[in-house]
This record gives structure tokens, sequence and C-alpha cells, in this order.
């Protein structure tokens, strides 16, 4: 990886987001259509949605750093929206399709970015401190984290065992 002199800050969160991209195929890998819509409670999201969420905010995330790129489900996983009982929602083979045909294009814009650009305000509020470009895409490392792990509770729910790290 060729990271431009001075942004080796955003490095390790390259990494993360190139673990993140991996993990979330392990933890959907074997998972059924059928088994995909089952939910743990009334009150959770099931794997689908959950899937369908991070997309999102992966396509969020990149369209913030400059990779202007529409999801196509927007309407269904996009700002704020719950999960919905009367809606078909694309199919989590089709979901992880676009994952994996979507991710490149944003890591290898993380890849290019300069400090300058990092350095920008984040034109939104952050839950964090730091209210920069870096700031959101730290935060969303995070926010993707956490959702990989729901879906890793879900996945041995749903009698798939552990998701595996390699």
């Amino acid at each position: 990886m060729s990271v431009q002199s001075g942004v080796r800050e955003i490095v390790a969160l390259i990494d993360q987001y190139k673990l993140n991209t991996r993990l979330f195929n392990n933890v959907i890998e074997e998972i059924t259509e059928e088994k995909s819509n089952e939910k743990l409670s009334d009150n959770t999201n099931n794997v689908k949605w959950l899937v369908g969420h991070l997309l999102n905010a992966r396509y969020g995330i990149a369209n913030l750093i400059g990779v202007m790129e529409e999801d196509p489900n927007e309407d269904m996983f996009g700002h704020g929206k719950s999960i919905e009982e009367d809606i078909k929602y694309p199919s989590i083979s089709s979901l992880r399709k676009q994952w994996n045909e979507f991710s490149p294009s944003m890591i290898n814009k993380l890849e290019s970015m300069t400090e300058d650009d990092l350095n920008k305000k984040a034109p939104f509020q952050l839950p964090i401190e730091d209210h920069t470009i870096l700031g959101a895409i730290s935060f969303f490392a995070h926010h993707e984290a956490y959702h990989i792990g729901q879906l890793g509770i879900l996945r041995k729910y749903l009698d798939y065992g552990s998701m595996k790290y390699v």
C-alpha cells in the first residue's frame, strides 16, 4: 500500500476497513436467505437488515470522502431507517455481492487521501471529539465493527458457529 507522506495516522484505519471487509464476508458465510430473515426477538434486527445497513453506511462514508456512488437500496436502509416487516429486502447474496464490488473503490480512495483532505471539518455532527473527516472515518470504522459483532451473535443464534477471522 502506498500512502502519501504525512498521512500515517490513516494507515491503521485503512487496515481496519480491510479487516471489516473480510469479517463482513466471514460473518455472513453460509447464512441462507431463509435464515437471514430470522430475528432474535421482535425488538432486534435480522441478518439481512444489518447487512443492508452496513452497506448503506459504507456508501455514506465513501460519499463523504469523494467516492460518489449511490446506494441503490438507500430507501430501505438509509438515514435512520428501521427494519420494516412489509418490505421485500434484496437477497443477502446480492447485498454481499454489492459490498464486495463497491468496497475496493472506497478503500482505494482512503489510500489516496491527503492530510488536508483528512483535516477538513465533517459536514455533520459526530458522537466523538474529532469532528474532521478523519474523525468521521474513525467513527464509521467503529460503527462497522459494532454491527459485525451483532452479526456474529446472530450467526451463533442461527446455529452457524463462530465467525472466523481468517
